[in-house]
């Protein structure tokens, strides 16, 4: 989010900028208006010559004022656009944050309570569901849980780990996203919170909530082999 001091003092600089390309408008249609009158004035009074000289002058300044019009109005759209631009990536590195963990979000969602001998293979089952059904973001039992976090167990009894730490029961997962949307996809007739408690024998409570906070990952999953694949330059006049 943009600072809001920094917003402050930028819409400030717009607001000057603004005022005095208002000011110098209004110079250029005084200045327009009054050539007639004193034009009337001085006709008698002046020669040819010095008439002439008098309009070019008026000209001049008038064609100066315009210019200096034009250049304030093409500073306000250049920095209303430099904002904007600011904006939409401070926007984008928030975004890219979040999508990584790197920063604790909020948001609306569902809570989903689990209780009994749930496996890691349930617990996966219930995290895929919630991914499918549009979650944003995961944690479970206050862990973030991220594409590359490893949800582990012996897969039969209740021994359940995340990235090889342990967690034990009974089991919090928390999701942010549209909280009928993961609801209604957990609770339909025949869907997975039903199989669960059938055949697994868990008790499984899902809940909305209006707000929802998830910490941010705390695990180092830096790529060691995987780098960006930027394209190598071509040299000129090469296809």
């Amino acid at each position: 989010m943009m600072n809001p001091k920094a917003a402050n003092i930028g819409w400030r600089k717009v607001a000057s900028i603004s005022l005095l390309a208002f000011v110098l408008g209004f110079m250029l249609v005084l200045q327009i208006r009054t050539v007639s009158p004193a034009y009337k004035e001085m006709i008698s009074q002046q020669s040819d010559t010095d008439r002439a000289a008098y309009l070019l002058k008026l000209y001049n300044n008038v064609i100066d004022l315009r210019e200096q019009v034009g250049n304030l109005s093409t500073q306000i759209n250049s920095y209303k656009t430099g904002q904007d631009d600011t904006a939409k990536l401070l926007h984008d590195v928030n975004d890219m944050q979040a999508q990584n963990g790197a920063v604790a979000v909020a948001g609306p969602g569902v809570t989903v309570e689990i209780n009994g001998e749930a496996t890691m293979f349930d617990l996966q089952d219930l995290i895929n569901e919630l991914r499918n059904a549009g979650a944003e973001a995961i944690a479970l039992n206050g862990k973030r849980i991220m594409l590359r976090t490893v949800i582990g167990g012996d897969g039969s009894s209740g021994y359940v780990s995340i990235d090889g730490e342990p967690v034990h029961g009974p089991y919090k997962l928390e999701a942010v996203g549209s909280p009928s949307d993961l609801q209604t996809a957990l609770e339909r007739k025949g869907g997975l919170k039903q199989l669960l408690e059938n055949k697994q024998g868990l008790t499984v409570k899902v809940a909305r909530s209006e707000k929802i906070t998830l910490p941010r990952n705390t695990v180092d999953y830096t790529m060691t082999y995987a780098k960006p694949a930027i394209p190598t330059p071509k040299p000129n006049g090469t296809n």
